[in-house]
């Protein structure tokens, strides 16, 4: 068995696609858990951000992952690593990189926009505005 750390906020479906007459079928599909840096709910309240998770592959998948150009790109990126033991995933992502493209914005985010806007506006330079196009 290996395990997969990911950093990335959605888990990611890894297809091995095949071409057969004219159709393409899902010959192989390995899903990697996402979720890092998204927040938990339970109970009403944010109860954890995780940084990391992990996924557990049998020896097969693995090989099929290291083989896959998609798993190759984010592997090349250092949004996830394959390990032989289980690690604890927060102490494994915190060598990796995250994704923050896709993760949705904390609180953290918005006041460091808030922030920057408000010096933009200090500065003179106009608030974005939105522009409608009036029936042309």
């Amino acid at each position: 068995m290996k395990h997969v750390i990911s950093t990335l906020a959605a888990p990611n479906a890894y297809v091995g696609w095949v071409h057969n007459a004219g159709l393409n079928t899902i010959e192989k599909q390995v899903v990697i858990r996402g979720g890092a840096g998204v927040a938990v709910i339970g109970g009403g309240q944010i109860i954890d951000t995780p940084a990391g998770v992990r996924t557990e592959v049998s020896d097969e998948d693995a090989a099929f992952l290291m083989n896959h150009d998609h798993f190759k790109e984010h592997l090349k990126r250092g949004f996830v690593k394959i390990v032989n033991r289980p690690e604890d995933p927060e102490k494994s992502a915190e060598s990796m990189e995250t994704d923050t493209g896709s993760a949705p914005k904390t609180p953290a985010d918005v006041k460091a926009a808030a922030e920057a806007n408000a010096k933009k506006a200090e500065a003179g330079t106009p608030p974005l505005q939105a522009i409608m196009n009036k029936g042309k």
